[in-house]
């Protein structure tokens, strides 16, 4: 088995995972992480970027763990985002991981010569570089804000911010508060605004899947199974159409019934949004036009005085360390097979660079595990002209699945896209094998955990957890604990 020496670049939770999956299988790795933790998104700073205060996970924490290291069973089904970061650095004590990750050391410059990386870093010590035989980019697709450059912008009386430099709900004290998007962020940023602001406008450009985190008496991602991925997509859409119709019918009666499937985009997980706007808590209009002065112009004709406007407007993916020429970004995303290997690049893997329907935490995983078993040799790539028929052939299925939209060639699906991963390298589990816990494999939850039965790098605890976990997705919850603090 062949042992590299790898370069991971970023401390959040692709990074941490990414490293540990490298080390399992012996290779050498030095994480940089540019601030003075590891956590990534996770870390609350009071000044730009992090997550802000009502952050929680949008998936249960079942559906949303390492593989072989669930989270404890105290911990909120959805967990806060302080709850989130003590996981992620328990993960990196429990596995040993702190000695490789070097802090406060910002990536520069990351150049190829033949089949060697040179990293480039910045320290409070001065600049330094290294020579790699591969490399992780684990940078996240939160890096750039999108800023919609509206006419009249630079004229608005008020106080125009990115969600990025959003932080908590006093700042909207008896102010009139304008929310542009109407994915997570500006779902959760909407309904922390009606606790404080005198009138809160959501304003989006079309209508989005908007779902409650528990359903059915379980957290709704719980609602899903191996069984359910068995069966016929026509049957199985036909299925969830009945067994999730209450979501759809409230989202008719409050005008918010989105052109397209529930599948086709990636929703939003929000106790109260739906509630807010039948109450008129929240009044909705269509995207910003215009700004004149202190008024704010929407496409529909109709208009308001506004304080303060939010873009909740997303993010673009840059990898600023490279030279553009190496991994060229455009509007249809990045040319990476599986989304984790460009075609001539086969010893640099981008891992957690998707949008995911469901959690990003083990897709990101299962492509750590892939890229590892790569550099070692004990999986192979098909050739190049290969890889890029695969990526043609995938850009095309992503225009014909998903909805037109900033990230539509980022988007995967938790459930479908960790199955296609785990088959590369055999960790699709044998239910045969296990006929003991049979019934909780086919009819259970899709846990991370189903990958560490069989195949590489198997955890012994995995048949033990995945029996527990019905059971405990049953126990009664209080709903006000997993929302935002109503």
């Amino acid at each position: 088995m062949k042992r590299c020496k790898v370069a991971v670049i970023g401390g959040g939770i692709s990074g941490i995972v990414t490293a540990k999956c490298l080390r399992d299988d012996g290779h050498q790795v030095t994480l940089y992480e540019s601030t003075d933790q590891v956590g990534g998104i996770w870390v609350y700073r009071k000044t730009s970027g992090g997550t802000f205060e009502s952050v929680r996970f949008q998936n249960s924490k079942y559906l949303s763990a390492f593989s072989d290291y669930p989270m404890p069973e105290q911990m909120s089904d959805f967990p806060h985002h302080t709850e989130i970061l003590a996981y992620l650095n328990s993960y990196v004590d429990h596995f040993r991981l702190r000695e490789c990750i070097r802090l406060n050391c910002q990536v520069e410059k990351v150049s190829r010569s033949r089949d060697h990386w040179k990293v480039t870093v910045s320290t409070p010590e001065g600049a330094a570089s290294e020579s790699f035989d591969a490399l992780a980019i684990c940078s996240g697709v939160f890096r750039e804000p999108r800023w919609p450059n509206i006419p009249g912008e630079a004229d608005f009386k008020g106080t125009l911010l990115h969600a990025k430099d959003y932080k908590e709900p006093s700042m909207f004290a008896n102010k009139r508060v304008v929310v542009m998007g109407n994915g997570a962020s500006g779902v959760d940023i909407a309904v922390r605004a009606t606790d404080f602001a005198q009138k809160v406008i959501w304003s989006f450009r079309r209508n989005s899947w908007l779902v409650p985190r528990y359903f059915a008496g379980r957290p709704l991602d719980c609602n899903l199974s191996r069984l359910y991925a068995l069966i016929p997509a026509g049957v199985r859409k036909s299925l969830y159409s009945r067994k999730f119709a209450p979501i759809w019918e409230a989202h008719r009666q409050c005008n918010l019934e989105p052109a397209f499937g529930l599948f086709a985009s990636i929703p939003s997980a929000n106790e109260f949004v739906i509630d807010l706007v039948a109450k008129g808590a929240i009044e909705t209009r269509p995207t910003i036009a215009g700004f004149s002065g202190q008024r704010v112009l929407f496409t529909d004709g109709s208009s308001t005085e506004a304080d303060i406007v939010i873009y909740a407007t997303g993010y673009g993916v840059s990898f600023p360390f490279f030279d553009a020429s190496v991994v060229p970004v455009h509007n249809e995303g990045t040319d990476l097979y599986k989304h984790v290997f460009h075609p001539d690049l086969p010893n640099c893997g981008f891992i957690g660079i998707i949008r995911v329907i469901g959690a990003l935490l083990p897709c990101a995983e299962m492509q750590a595990r892939w890229f590892s078993k790569v550099l070692s040799e004990q999986v192979h790539l098909p050739d190049t002209e290969s890889m890029r028929a695969e990526i043609q052939r995938m850009r095309a299925q992503q225009q014909k699945d998903w909805v037109a939209s900033g990230y539509r060639s980022f988007q995967v699906r938790q459930v479908e896209y960790t199955e296609e991963i785990a088959r590369l390298i055999d960790a699709v589990p044998k239910v045969w094998r296990h006929w003991q816990i049979a019934w909780q494999l086919l009819t259970g939850p899709m846990l991370p955990t189903h990958y560490r039965l069989d195949g590489p790098n198997p955890w012994k605890g995995a048949e033990e957890w995945i029996r527990q976990v019905p059971d405990l997705i049953k126990i009664p919850r209080n709903a006000s604990g997993v929302g935002v603090g109503r």
